[in-house]
Protein backbone atom coordinates (compact mmCIF):
# COMPACT_ATOMS: atom_id res chain seq x y z
CA UNK A 1 0.00 0.00 0.00
CA UNK A 2 2.78 2.40 0.88
CA UNK A 3 4.68 1.61 -2.33
CA UNK A 4 1.52 2.17 -4.42
CA UNK A 5 0.83 5.55 -2.83
CA UNK A 6 4.44 6.61 -3.29
CA UNK A 7 4.58 5.53 -6.93
CA UNK A 8 1.17 7.11 -7.64
CA UNK A 9 1.90 10.45 -5.98
CA UNK A 10 5.19 11.35 -7.73
CA UNK A 11 3.98 10.83 -11.35
CA UNK A 12 0.89 12.98 -10.84
CA UNK A 13 2.55 16.18 -9.53
CA UNK A 14 5.79 15.64 -11.48
CA UNK A 15 4.14 15.33 -14.90
CA UNK A 16 1.67 18.27 -14.80
CA UNK A 17 3.26 20.52 -12.17
CA UNK A 18 6.84 20.13 -13.37
CA UNK A 19 6.08 20.38 -17.09
CA UNK A 20 3.34 23.02 -17.02
CA UNK A 21 4.50 25.27 -14.19
CA UNK A 22 8.31 25.59 -14.00
CA UNK A 23 9.53 24.29 -17.38
CA UNK A 24 7.07 25.85 -19.86
CA UNK A 25 6.71 29.32 -18.28
CA UNK A 26 10.37 29.45 -17.33
CA UNK A 27 11.67 28.68 -20.83
CA UNK A 28 8.99 30.76 -22.58
CA UNK A 29 9.48 33.79 -20.34
CA UNK A 30 13.26 33.69 -20.80
CA UNK A 31 13.06 32.98 -24.55
CA UNK A 32 10.25 35.43 -25.38
CA UNK A 33 12.10 38.59 -24.31
CA UNK A 34 15.24 37.46 -26.12
CA UNK A 35 13.39 36.64 -29.34
CA UNK A 36 11.37 39.87 -29.20
CA UNK A 37 14.48 41.97 -28.55
CA UNK A 38 16.41 40.29 -31.36
CA UNK A 39 13.49 40.62 -33.80
CA UNK A 40 12.93 44.31 -32.97
CA UNK A 41 16.67 45.07 -33.01
CA UNK A 42 17.98 43.54 -36.25
CA UNK A 43 16.04 40.54 -37.65
CA UNK A 44 12.71 42.22 -36.86
CA UNK A 45 13.43 45.17 -39.16
CA UNK A 46 14.86 42.92 -41.89
CA UNK A 47 12.09 40.30 -41.78
CA UNK A 48 9.15 42.74 -42.00
CA UNK A 49 10.94 44.87 -44.59
CA UNK A 50 11.54 41.91 -46.88
CA UNK A 51 8.03 40.55 -46.37
CA UNK A 52 6.43 43.98 -46.81
CA UNK A 53 8.56 44.77 -49.84
CA UNK A 54 7.48 41.53 -51.53
CA UNK A 55 3.84 42.17 -50.66
CA UNK A 56 4.01 45.74 -51.97
CA UNK A 57 5.66 44.66 -55.20
CA UNK A 58 3.04 41.97 -55.73
CA UNK A 59 0.25 44.43 -55.04
CA UNK A 60 1.70 46.98 -57.43
CA UNK A 61 1.99 44.36 -60.15
CA UNK A 62 -1.58 43.26 -59.57
CA UNK A 63 -2.88 46.82 -59.74
CA UNK A 64 -0.87 47.53 -62.91
CA UNK A 65 -2.14 44.39 -64.62
CA UNK A 66 -5.69 45.24 -63.54
CA UNK A 67 -5.46 48.76 -64.97
CA UNK A 68 -3.98 47.49 -68.22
Amino acid sequence: MTSQCDSKQPPRPHSPASMTVPQIPSSIHTEQPKLINDMTLSPGSESPVNLRGGGRHNRHHHSHTGRK
